[in-house]
């Protein structure tokens, strides 16, 4: 939350005044994961969420100064923050802050498996990162700039992300249980 969301809200407010005067432009980098969410990755989600809602009201609120408020939401691109090797770490360093009781709600055989879930998921990045930098150079360089840019890695991840983001809820809880026991990723301990 930090800097995914509280540091883009400090750093937006304090250029607001020049902002107001020049009527430019704020152009935000949030994620996919503002408008939807996936399972054990909550506090991200949480963040991007709130980023994509202060975009949102940016936009409706500045445009009475003709200020452009600009959301770009990529979705899964190979950058550091999906490095598999700091992935892991970052993984392994929240598994040992996990208390004893929760992780035996859990159980180890769920916490094992996690990081090979999340490397099922992180197969779907995408390198064609030159998708995103076209979104931000239309952001910027556009007279008539879109909201919302949404850079997507493939036709592939394109579609997947729209139906599933298309389907009432209890269809998406439904999509990602009915994956996880296809794959064979285990419940947690107390939950089967």
């Amino acid at each position: 939350m930090e800097v995914n969301t509280f540091g883009v809200v400090r750093i937006t407010k304090a250029f607001l005044p020049l902002l107001r005067k020049s009527k430019g432009r704020i152009i935000n980098i949030t994620s996919l994961a503002g408008r939807t969410t996936l399972q054990y990755m909550g506090p991200y989600f949480m963040s991007k969420h709130a980023t994509v809602a202060f975009n949102d009201c940016l936009r409706k609120e500045l445009g009475v100064w003709g200020i452009r408020v600009i959301s770009i939401e990529p979705d899964f691109f190979a950058t550091q923050l999906t490095n598999q090797k700091l992935v892991d770490e970052n993984i392994d360093a929240s598994i040992s802050l996990i208390p004893n009781d929760l992780r035996s709600d859990y159980g180890e055989k769920f916490l094992d498996a996690f990081i090979p879930m999340k490397r099922y998921l992180f197969q779907f990045t995408s390198s064609k990162t030159k998708i995103v930098i076209d979104a931000l150079d239309s952001a910027i360089t556009l007279k008539y700039p879109d909201s919302i840019y949404e850079p997507r890695g493939s036709i592939l991840t394109t579609v997947l992300i729209k139906i599933y983001t298309t389907i009432p809820y209890a269809w998406q809880d439904f999509v990602f249980s009915a994956g996880h026991y296809i794959l064979g990723f285990p419940k947690p301990k107390t939950a089967s």
